[in-house]
């Protein structure tokens, strides 16, 4: 670190507002989260709780802890008692792939991970040390005589931005340095009587709503999720008077509340994160919108400028004026007055960390901050953002360096060069797509590129859109032609503005399990269907039915890879998941494979759908990873030991017959005696050659199942997942009674009956499960 600008002492830092305001206004709320509500005085206390904890886990002053967890009342809570214990907070991203957060960790020498439930397990993955959430939250609290011990130049926060060599870099800001900003803000803005927590505690427009609200003494309101419903109720809180948006938030409030005006209880509603469209602006005042748009950056702890109100009504392309205490100059501008936004003042941070090289080289002799940013300033002190950082693409409000995903791309072995440029879009403002070169002799498709990326890179870095190029642009000098790339990718390969080849079928991947055998999966992903403080990309696996295999259910698959990222396994003994010496396998290796799957892939919760015998697989998992399993839709579940032995008809010996069939006559004799018993073979003498071919090579799949089928017991009770028990009325009946009993074994499972539909519907009608699964996956209700 070589620099600190703190605040006066005359500025509350956070470690203490807590108690001034316990003091002050003891009986007032601090924290709203849903139907829970904190007052100053609680909240202080479980500050206190925190610290304790801590300091019985063996965090010291000066440690450096991560957060890991979505923003809600303890994570708030945790921010206060950290700072407290002298802990800088080191809060992440969790949308980031785990090699981002490894690596982030390492440089910022964190001590240990505090992550919420859900978080715990991807937690455990980066850290030795993870530390509850909840319980810290909860821990007996000795109480502090002295709050507030830290200086305004002690680190409080490490927050990851980035350069434009696109690695994250780490950003020290200070108490001092948060508190300035805060202060400044609370100055500019009419005064608050309530913020909502509208934006991730990743990312330091979040944090700084918890220090503006601190510093005011007024309550954090927390919405359930950050989908625009919900942030729209929350801001209608007659306590809410605040919220900071970025623009894809603001244009899905001003739709949701369907063209009306803003809750009468906003008094100014802050638009930053990335550049801002007049248009959108214009439309929010038009409608009565207390707009105010702003300029800032991480390293400034948010805010640089903004612009009140009622002068956004005649400058709706403006980003204001300086915030109080804030310098701002244009470097070294060229003759239309644009040139580098530079910065000064006492919120500026204090240094990248392990980086004194960089954190130099962005000051000046008199610490003024080179942003990278262009600009101009009007002779009435107003600054127009021209671009932001050259290289940059804001999508949805997220930073996306194109050389960090070009170096992701470049070390693709078939990919000799690569070059990343942002594509207009309405909804996230901007896309990366990628212009790509293929070496001499390599084969590769499109969608392999896109896995390959999805896999190393954050859903919202990786590119959309794969061009192709006999040559990627690039100047004399050897750097990448970008204008010449967006000019490639108005195109495209087809002609057409950002036209780009389909490739439908993802490749094959394998997981090598300890005891040899290779498990075959496949990824289909999307885009990230959020941004919003509490929204991410949905994960969803499929587990297929016995005699069958993962892609099978291929159309269901991509229904649900519009809005979610979807996993297709081959269970063993099915499809690429071959076993070298065919037998049974119990639940439980089913399940492990299962759990070991979602951890390479990085999936921390998934809603599963399982078919059949893939239904007891997804309860098994469900029941012994509740902290993984949002929802589970078991589609026929083949459980039939909850089923009266006369009720099994032939199924009764279906293990035994499989066995021997297998013995007598390979894989095809087993999968026939096994269709025979499910009462299908009219189904396998009307199929097609191709069809029965097909079917009969699965019975290495239907010898595995057998092991377990017949006595699989899963402690249904156990269950504590939302479940849908589906059924349909073409089906043969037993499936309809196993469904029906096992229905009231579970504490939260619904029994649907779907009409028309047959046993093989996950297949062959996947639309009406795709519905299913969506509403599972978002927390709605199954209809």
């Amino acid at each position: 670190m070589s620099r600190d600008i703190g605040s006066g002492p005359s500025i509350p830092l956070l470690p203490s507002a807590a108690r001034v305001n316990a003091l002050e206004r003891a009986g007032s709320p601090a924290i709203i989260d849903g139907t829970l509500s904190w007052t100053w005085r609680e909240l202080d206390s479980r500050a206190d709780a925190v610290a304790s904890g801590l300091a019985d886990a063996g965090i010291t002053r000066g440690s450096r802890v991560a957060l890991l967890a979505q923003t809600r009342a303890a994570a708030i809570a945790f921010l206060y008692g950290a700072e407290r214990a002298g802990a800088a907070v080191v809060p992440l991203n969790a949308r980031l792939a785990a090699a981002e957060l490894s690596g982030f960790l390492a440089d910022t020498g964190v001590t240990a991970i505090v992550a919420s439930q859900e978080m715990s397990t991807r937690a455990g993955l980066l850290a030795r040390q993870v530390l509850s959430l909840e319980a810290l939250a909860e821990w007996p609290a000795a109480a502090m005589p002295q709050p507030g011990l830290a200086v305004p130049g002690d680190p409080a926060v490490i927050v990851a931005t980035s350069g434009t060599t696109g690695r994250p870099k780490a950003a020290l800001l200070t108490h001092g340095q948060m508190a300035a900003s805060a202060a400044a803000w609370n100055d500019f803005l009419p005064q608050a009587t309530g913020w909502l927590t509208s934006l991730s505690l990743a990312h330091v427009g979040g944090l700084g709503i918890v220090w503006r609200a601190a510093l005011s003494g007024v309550p954090a309101v927390v919405p359930p999720t950050g989908d625009a419903a919900s942030l729209l109720r929350a801001a209608s809180q007659p306590r809410v008077s605040h919220v900071s948006v970025v623009g894809v938030q603001l244009a899905r409030l001003l739709d949701e509340a369907g063209g009306g005006p803003a809750p009468s209880n906003l008094r100014a509603v802050l638009l930053g994160g990335g550049p801002i469209g007049p248009g959108l602006v214009s439309r929010a005042l038009t409608l009565g919108w207390p707009m105010v748009p702003t300029y800032g950056m991480t390293e400034s702890a948010s805010g640089v400028t903004a612009l009140a109100t009622a002068e956004a009504v005649t400058r709706p392309a403006s980003s204001g004026r300086p915030l109080p205490g804030v310098e701002l100059r244009i470097a070294h501008p060229s003759s239309d007055g644009i040139g580098e936004i530079e910065v000064r003042g006492p919120s500026l941070f204090s240094g990248y960390v392990g980086r004194p090289a960089e954190t130099a080289a962005s000051f000046d002799a008199d610490g003024w901050y080179r942003t990278g940013d262009l600009g101009s300033v009007d002779t009435d002190g107003y600054l127009a953002v021209a671009d932001r950082r050259l290289d940059l693409i804001i999508s949805g409000g997220e930073n996306v360096y194109p050389a960090e995903v070009e170096a992701v791309l470049t070390s693709h072995p078939a990919i000799a060069d690569a070059g990343v440029a942002g594509r207009p879009d309405r909804t996230w403002g901007a896309v990366p797509v990628a212009v790509v070169t293929i070496r001499s002799g390599m084969a590769v498709t499109d969608e392999e590129i896109l896995v390959y990326c999805r896999s190393r890179l954050a859903g919202f870095k990786a590119p959309v859109a794969i061009v192709r190029v006999p040559e990627v642009p690039r100047l004399g000098t050897g750097k990448l032609d970008r204008r010449a790339v967006r000019q490639l990718l108005s195109i495209g390969e087809t002609g057409a503005p950002g036209g780009v080849r389909p490739q439908p079928t993802p490749p094959v991947r394998y997981l090598n399990r300890p005891d040899g055998v290779r498990v075959a999966y496949r990824v289909l992903g999307a885009p990230p269907v959020g941004f919003e403080d509490g929204a991410r990309r949905p994960v969803v696996l499929l587990l297929h039915s016995t005699l069958s295999s993962g892609w099978q259910l291929k159309g269901l698959a991509r229904l649900l890879a519009a809005w979610a990222t979807v996993i297709l396994p081959d269970r063993r003994g099915s499809g690429g998941s071959r076993l070298p010496d065919p037998g049974p396998v119990d639940l439980d290796d089913q399940v492990a494979d299962v759990i070991a799957l979602l951890d390479e892939v990085g999936a921390d919760r998934v809603t599963v759908l399982g078919h059949s015998y893939g239904a007891i697989v997804a309860l098994a998992l469900a029941r012994s990873q509740p902290e993984r399993v949002e929802a589970v839709v078991a589609y026929e579940p083949s459980l039939l030991t909850v089923l009266p032995p006369g009720e099994l008809g032939t199924l009764a010996g279906v293990a035994r017959a499989v066995v021997s069939a297998h013995a007598a006559g390979g894989a095809s004799a087993a999968a026939e005696v096994f269709l025979r018993a499910i009462g299908a073979v009219e189904a396998l003498s009307a199929a097609s050659p191709s069809t029965r071919a097909a079917l009969l090579r699965e019975g290495d799949g239907v010898l595995a199942d057998v092991g377990a089928i017949g006595s699989a017991t899963v402690d249904l009770a156990g269950v504590v997942c939302p479940v849908a028990l589906v059924t349909g009325d073409a089906s043969a009946s037993f499936y309809a009674s196993i469904a029906d009993a096992a229905s009231r074994s579970m504490p939260r499972a619904e029994r649907l009956r779907l009409p028309g539909l047959g046993h093989e519907a996950p297949i062959t009608q996947p639309a009406a499960l795709a519905k299913l699964v969506r509403r599972a996956a978002t927390g709605s209700r199954v209809p």
